[in-house]
């Protein structure tokens, strides 16, 4: 009895033990979506840097951080999700692009100073999303003739009593709505 049991609880625990992923629990995968995996240690260097400015401990549980940290796992995925689609579509951003786009920023990155190379590689990161974006708007938008409008008119005076006349006149006799700076 005791022979045949003993091959019996080694095939359990090898089958156990080539069950589990390589390199330890940090490799385990805690989110697929669209064939994306995030690891735990993914995950948790993704708290610890966006919970960094937050007075909580991102190994800590209550139910509102629970709520933030599935938040930033959502935000996690989606990140990893539009970069994959940006490799795809080969979406690039040049050192200068991202020099520009920082300067228009103010030079300031959340949590970081944007010489870091993390923050650089954050802030390329958050460009080429932005460009993914933005290139998908522009092939899949169609604006017809009849969808323009004009939204804002910008006009001047030519008499004093035009300043209280045209607006009531436009609001009257019009589908427009008139509105003087104050």
């Amino acid at each position: 009895m005791r022979s045949a049991a003993a091959p019996v609880c080694l095939s359990v625990l090898l089958a156990g033990a080539c069950a589990r992923p390589q390199g330890g629990p940090s490799r385990v995968a805690v989110a697929e979506a669209a064939g994306t995996v995030v690891s735990r240690a993914e995950l948790d260097a993704y708290l610890e840097q966006n919970l960094a400015g937050a007075a909580v401990d991102p190994a800590g549980s209550t139910p509102a951080l629970d709520r933030v940290k599935s938040r930033l796992l959502d935000n996690l995925l989606d990140e990893k999700i539009l970069l994959a689609e940006a490799d795809r579509e080969g979406v690039e951003v040049t050192d200068e692009e991202l020099d520009a786009w920082l300067e228009e920023a103010g030079g300031s990155l959340p949590g970081a100073s944007a010489a870091e190379p993390e923050a650089r590689a954050a802030a390329r990161r958050e460009l080429r999303i932005q460009k993914l974006r933005e290139a998908y708007a522009r092939a899949h938008a169609k604006v017809t003739e009849e969808d323009k409008e004009i939204t804002a008119l910008l006009i001047q005076y030519a008499t004093p009593m035009a300043v209280a006349v045209l607006p009531r006149y436009i609001n009257n006799n019009s589908e427009m709505q008139a509105a003087s700076p104050a």
